[in-house]
């Protein structure tokens, strides 16, 4: 028991470690831009020429920068410092007699 769930351990950690970039990955655009098109008819022009709005520069909130991914490395810092706590520790304190 004890070597198949060592097996995992590693397994589950490389499987945390590739997919993190895609879950803390942001997508930039998306469905916030629309385009408008306006016919007009023939000979006639709009009364005013507004030019279209220019898209402001957003910067992520230092919330998602650095605190969100602090977060998740002290996460797994403390899961990993748990287990190999355990490991060493409690595991071995105890011993199963057959009797």
């Amino acid at each position: 028991m004890t070597k198949r769930f060592s097996a995992l351990v590693p397994l589950a950690v490389l499987l945390l470690t590739l997919t993190a970039p895609v879950a803390l990955a942001v997508e930039e655009g998306g469905a916030d831009e629309t385009t408008t098109t306006t016919t007009f008819a023939e000979g006639e022009a709009p009364a005013v020429v507004v030019p279209p709005p220019e898209a402001p520069d957003t910067e992520l909130p230092w919330t998602d920068r650095f605190l969100i991914p602090t977060l998740v490395v002290t996460a797994l810092l403390v899961v990993g410092g748990v287990t190999i706590y355990y490991f060493t520790r409690v595991k071995n304190r105890y011993r199963i007699v057959e009797g």
